[in-house]
């Protein structure tokens, strides 16, 4: 199945990339307004959040000798998420805003999905070098040798999120109320998983909270490359089950209603 996919994605490899540099035109070239707002937007959440957990409620992250750790964890965080988010968000809807063009003609649906994920991704990258920039200039200690595995922990984000995706996208075109749900369930999430807050401050009674929640340790393992430098095997094998999983599952759902997809549009 995910071979299939492969194959399909091979062959539309140039519809996909008109595709892409099309939407980043539309997106940003017309409006340096939006393009900033991506960036500043993820970085003023940062900057917030730090402000009222490390000042107000006094948090602090023992394990980094820098004054600035808080930042430094917090943005960890905040980049996976936001890859994450933009991801669901965009594929949740993306058969339905584009109903008319799967309509009309025999349009190879994946290019949607793959065009979604992709702009998703160069926007992370440029939010990665952004940050990458910030733990310099505030001090962290990077850990360059480990940084060069950043590619494959990018595809485990990026398998998790389009699996995620994927579902969300195929169950929201025959359920419509799904999107209308999604902001509350993606804020409930981001509550749920220790993005903003230490995993240690949590009270033995929520743990299992963290437990069920698949995007803790992807989450995690950005916060342990990026600021610990460091990776646990632990984290990292959970992280890769529940991308292959989430994959699968989705690919699985898309295959099965892909047929349906038009008539239910």
């Amino acid at each position: 199945m995910l071979a299939i996919i492969c194959r399909k994605l091979w062959n539309y490899r140039s519809l996909i990339a008109i595709s892409i540099i099309t939407e980043l035109r539309v997106r940003y070239a017309r409006s340096y307004l939006s393009f900033a707002w991506m960036i500043m937007h993820p970085l003023a959440q940062v900057i917030i959040y730090s402000f009222v957990l490390s000042n107000i409620l006094t948090a602090r992250l023992p394990q980094v000798n820098n004054k600035h750790a808080y930042v430094f964890y917090i943005l960890s965080g905040t980049l996976a998420w936001s890859f994450i988010q933009e991801v669901i968000v965009k594929t949740a809807s993306v058969f339905i805003d584009n109903a008319n063009l799967i309509k009309k003609i025999a349009f190879p649906k994946i290019i949607l999905i793959s065009t979604t994920v992709c702009i998703a991704i160069v926007n992370h990258l440029i939010l990665l070098a952004l940050s990458l920039l910030i733990f310099l200039l505030l001090g962290l200690d990077i850990n360059w040798f480990l940084l060069q595995l950043f590619p494959f922990f990018l595809l485990i984000l990026i398998a998790s999120s389009l699996g995620f995706g994927l579902l969300v996208g195929v169950i929201n075109v025959f359920l419509r109320g799904v999107g209308y749900t999604m902001p509350v369930f993606l804020q409930l999430v981001f509550w749920a998983t220790p993005i903003v807050y230490p995993l240690d401050i949590i009270p033995a009674k929520l743990q299992w909270v963290i437990h069920i929640n698949p995007i803790v340790p992807i989450v995690s393992l950005y916060q342990q490359v990026l600021l610990f430098g460091q990776v646990n095997i632990d984290t990292l094998t959970k992280s890769l089950i529940i991308a292959v999983c989430l994959l699968a599952l989705g690919s699985f759902t898309y295959k099965r209603a892909c047929n349906e997809l038009v008539d239910a549009l």
